[in-house]
């Protein structure tokens, strides 16, 4: 009798335990992160792109700007973002001054920042996704599939520079690129 009750409360332990992941170890399904929201995250060497989107101009269907934060750690080299490509769209603008991330540093574009990424002449559908191709010029090309997005709501504050080829002007987000180096 006594032993029944023993293998009764090792069961009612060790059950819980296997059906978890945790006790599954590092590798378990349940310790994997997967990425999350309507945001990108890709590297490139070692640049790290975070919160990559494009956002397309409720005034303007036909123009959509990247948001996006560029992140290289403290034992990277100064590097910049030199193009940016989609398919089928073809070949983004960037305004505003060249996006250089310094090492131990962040760089924005689309959101806080005067720096912009932007595509005209394009028209994918809402919620959609662009085969984007960001290049730098020390860490490469890297590709990823971004999510299209209306610019509403947490996206209302992205909006595109004026279009070069017709001079028209949609008011940008100001303050400036982002080039710290870290707390010292």
């Amino acid at each position: 009798m006594l032993r029944r009750h023993f293998a009764a409360i090792a069961v009612v332990v060790a059950l819980p335990l296997a059906l978890t992941g945790c006790f599954n170890g590092y590798t378990a399904q349940t310790t994997a992160q997967t990425q999350g929201g309507d945001t990108v995250s890709v590297n490139a060497g070692d640049m790290a792109v975070r919160g990559l989107i494009w956002v397309r101009d409720v005034k303007n269907p036909t123009v959509v700007s990247m948001s996006a934060t560029f992140v290289l750690p403290v034992t990277g080299t100064e590097d910049e973002l030199v193009s940016v490509t989609t398919e089928p769209n073809g070949t983004a603008t960037i305004t505003g001054g060249p996006v250089v991330v310094l090492p131990g540093g962040t760089a924005n574009v689309g959101f806080n920042s005067e720096a912009a990424v932007t595509l005209y002449a394009a028209d994918p559908p809402q919620s959609d996704f662009l085969n984007t191709t960001l290049t730098f010029r020390k860490a490469g090309a890297v590709s990823a599939q971004v999510l299209v997005v209306p610019a509403e709501g947490q996206y209302a504050k992205v909006t595109p520079p004026a279009d070069p080829a017709k001079g028209s002007a949609t008011p940008s987000a100001s303050p400036s690129v982002s080039t710290s180096a870290g707390a010292e």
